[in-house]
């Protein structure tokens, strides 16, 4: 997405496509706009970048009941470098990052991160009201607040609550 441009997707799927050298998936570029509802995200794989890149000076990123599923990244699978990004009300499950985070300068707000392989599922990074089972760590220096997690969050924040969440037909 160009500078100063805007995307809005309703019911889209983005799924196998492949990035390779320096470039990401999908990039958002300054001050840029990418709005998505009721997505997709899946099986996507980038061996150099991430799988969603927002540039800094003004750029943003809405994702609502978006689904970021089985994605394969050297690097963060979603990574602000300075711009705002969003995610509510979405499942982030079974993606892995090699070299180190599942989400980076993120905002989450009543998510699920499940089985995600990553040393680190968040990094400089909020999240509200959200469910872990299953991650890498969080950092300390993330916002968790109101939040089922599977371990004690060094971290802390208020509201948080520690067990194991019991998701209703798991294996379907």
């Amino acid at each position: 997405l160009s500078s100063g441009g805007t995307l809005t997707m309703y019911d889209v799927a983005v799924t196998g496509c492949a990035s390779v050298g320096g470039g990401s998936v999908i990039e958002i570029g300054t001050g840029s706009t990418l709005t998505a509802t009721d997505s997709i995200f899946s099986g996507n794989s980038s061996s150099g970048a991430m799988i969603i890149r927002a540039f800094m000076n003004g750029g943003s990123a809405n994702f609502n009941r978006t689904v970021f599923s089985r994605n394969q990244s050297a690097f963060p699978i979603v990574q602000s470098d300075g711009a705002r990004i969003t995610i509510s009300n979405s499942l982030i499950e079974n993606n892995q990052a090699t070299f180190g985070v599942i989400l980076s300068n993120v905002n989450l707000t009543n998510c699920t991160l499940a089985n995600n392989t990553a040393s680190t599922i968040l990094s400089t990074a909020s999240a509200f009201n959200c469910v872990f089972s299953n991650n890498g760590t969080i950092d300390t220096g993330v916002n968790v607040r109101y939040s089922l997690l599977q371990t004690a969050y060094p971290g802390g924040g208020p509201g948080n609550i520690v067990g194991v969440p019991l998701f209703v037909n798991a294996g379907v």
